[in-house]
């Protein structure tokens, strides 16, 4: 089989311009890699770490310090109606704002 002279040259200049990457460069990656995956195993007798009584307690201390924080966290409990939509001119338009 016979390659013509364009062809070898074309192979050639396309062998030069690929990307390799270097023996060391290789080494280094796989040193970097995990070995190993990290598994996460749920222990029944603790039922977790969460303290939800905890939680409960900071949320109230901070409460007391900014009321502000108080009665959006309490806004944020309520359950939003959506508002009414009505077409207008071939686009949507809110009618009315509904408030729980």
């Amino acid at each position: 089989m016979t390659i013509s002279r364009d062809k070898q040259r074309e192979n050639t200049i396309n062998e030069l311009h690929k990307k390799r990457t270097s023996p060391k460069t290789l080494e280094i990656q796989g040193a970097k890699t995990a070995r190993r995956t990290a598994t996460l195993f749920h222990d029944c007798t603790v039922n977790g770490t969460y303290d939800a009584g905890r939680s409960k307690m900071k949320r109230e201390r901070l409460f007391e310090t900014k009321p502000k924080r108080k009665a959006r966290y309490e806004k944020s409990l309520v359950e939003s109606i959506p508002p009414t939509y009505k077409m207008k001119k071939g686009k949507l338009k809110v009618v009315k704002k509904r408030k729980s």
